[in-house]
């Protein structure tokens, strides 16, 4: 791991994802790039004087971007002991966000999400769940305060599609940093039933595919949202992984959404998920 992308917009969830890049940068050598975007339609995180109030153009785009230059500094000098660069740019976040990642060839964003929900997530959703949708690296996604050495119990979700090849790989370069049992599931629904035998072959073929060193649950609720919710509450773990097909626009709506970005909006530990690729 070479570098990580950190996006931030200042608040405690942002600081969080922070830290827990900064312990992944000490322990691979990884730089982080703190990241902040300027959405030009709105002004609500900053604290303007009385004096650029009303303000146009050139000046107050400038003024903004010199406060968050200024938080953006603070914050990476609280990190001494890592290499942290910093920039800022304009216009929709998660946009910003997946182009910088691609720019730079980001190993892996960190960022922090307070998750979706009602109106909000129908019609918005958040910027983490647009994020994981296009992102072109793996990400992870911090709901609060985490440690590397906290994450003990990490659930990987599967269907045991073959296309998930590309994800486990990512998946077992990022478990190598830590220090976790992982545990298989799969869920079971009323209306994707498959019985425990067939469940059970396909787990074997799948984890000698990938050489995978795990538990397996095969786990049957009313949704796999639910089950996933369930089961990681059941074992007590701290970190969900899971693939995403990043679906978008009418395929999205006719699937019923994403599973990932749901678990994603509602879950309370950290996600981690990479895109697979149609």
């Amino acid at each position: 791991m070479k570098k990580i992308l950190v996006p931030t917009d200042f608040t405690d969830v942002a600081h969080h994802a922070l830290h827990l890049a900064a312990q992944l940068a000490q322990q691979t050598g990884a730089e982080v790039e703190l990241l902040h975007v300027l959405e030009t339609t709105s002004t609500a995180p900053y604290d303007l004087p009385e004096k650029v109030v009303g303000a146009t153009g050139n000046t107050f785009l400038d003024y903004l971007e010199a406060s968050a230059r200024e938080q953006l500094e603070k914050t990476a000098r609280a990190y001494a002991d890592v290499p942290i660069r910093y920039l800022v740019r304009q216009g929709s976040p998660f946009r910003a966000i997946d182009q910088r990642a691609s720019e730079q060839r980001v190993d892996l964003i960190v960022m922090g999400s307070k998750g979706s929900s009602g109106l909000d997530e129908l019609l918005i959703g958040s910027n983490a769940e647009r994020v994981v949708r296009f992102a072109p690296c793996p990400v992870l996604v911090v709901k609060g305060n985490l440690s590397l050495a906290a994450i003990k119990k990490v659930v990987y979700v599967t269907d045991f599609a073959p296309e998930q090849a590309e994800a486990v790989s990512h998946f077992l370069k990022f478990m190598s940093l830590l220090e976790a049992e992982v545990h298989l599931l799969y869920i079971n629904t009323p209306t994707d039933w498959i019985t425990s035998r067939a469940a059970l072959k396909k787990m074997e073929a799948f984890r000698a595919q990938h050489n995978l060193n795990a538990q397996f649950t095969l786990y049957s609720d009313a949704t796999e949202e639910e089950g996933i919710h369930h089961f990681v509450s059941d074992i007590g773990a701290q970190l969900v992984a899971m693939p995403t097909y990043g679906r978008t626009g009418i395929t999205r709506l006719i699937a019923g959404g994403s599973i990932t970005e749901n678990v994603l909006n509602h879950t309370r530990v950290a996600l981690w998920t990479y895109r697979l690729r149609e």
